[in-house]
């Protein structure tokens, strides 16, 4: 009652329309058409790439370098004048 063993579904199709002696083996019976015509990526050109990596490169380079001036720019120390008369 509360275990029931699955059993598969029985299908009795039969076609109406099928012609065998029409068929041939060369043509498939079913073909597919697109909807929507694909768009076709364009190629980046090597040129474009390579102008790529060099900015790339040279932000890693400029923000490295900024990162170490940081470190040499410390704070001014505060230095006590006192004045004597």
């Amino acid at each position: 009652m509360f275990l029931k063993n699955p059993t598969t579904r029985q299908f009795e199709y039969k076609p109406r329309f099928y012609h065998p002696e029409e068929e041939s083996e060369d043509k498939p019976r079913i073909q597919f058409r697109r909807l929507r015509p694909r768009k076709k990526t364009p190629k980046r050109s090597p040129i474009a790439l390579v102008i790529l990596i060099l900015i790339l490169i040279f932000l890693i380079r400029y923000l490295n370098d900024l990162k170490e001036s940081e470190k040499h720019n410390q704070p001014m120390q505060d230095i006590k004048i006192e004045i004597i008369d």
